[in-house]
């Protein structure tokens, strides 16, 4: 099996400008846990959910909640963002994604064809292959 195999995650795609309270918002209202950024229709980064809650401060602060919010309008999403993410082609073999995930220790890769991005191969979509490709077993 191959990449294209599987079903993969369409990609939220955000400017390296966009801030990381709008980024946020955006990532919740898609319900997806990533989103690629991309400056003039190059890939130049990822971003996910747990960098951009690492970038909200402490619940310990003395901010109020308004200059919490203020705040996080100025930080954008290049200052956050995972650089030259890793990537993989559509014809990739599943078996090398998963190993260089596994060796990297990440949960997703950009799938890219020819400079274009395609969609997010997440661990869940390798889920969904193994669990599709696995004999059922029989009730007990």
């Amino acid at each position: 099996m191959r990449v294209h195999d599987c079903h993969l995650t369409p990609p939220l795609v955000l400017a390296p400008a966009t801030s990381l309270s709008a980024a946020g918002r955006l990532i919740a209202l898609q319900g997806v846990s990533h989103a690629v950024v991309v400056d003039h229709g190059r890939l130049v980064g990822i971003i996910s959910t747990r960098a951009i809650g690492a970038a909200q401060p402490s619940a310990a602060t003395t901010l109020t909640m308004g200059e919490v919010r203020g705040r996080l309008t100025q930080i954008v999403v290049a200052d956050v963002m995972t650089r030259d993410p890793l990537v993989v082609s559509p014809t990739t073999p599943l078996q090398d994604a998963v190993r260089l995930m596994r060796d990297a220790r990440v949960n997703v890769l950009v799938v890219c064809d020819q400079d274009r991005v395609r969609g997010l191969l997440t661990a869940n979509d390798l889920l969904r292959v193994l669990l599709a490709t696995a004999p059922i077993a029989a009730n007990p």
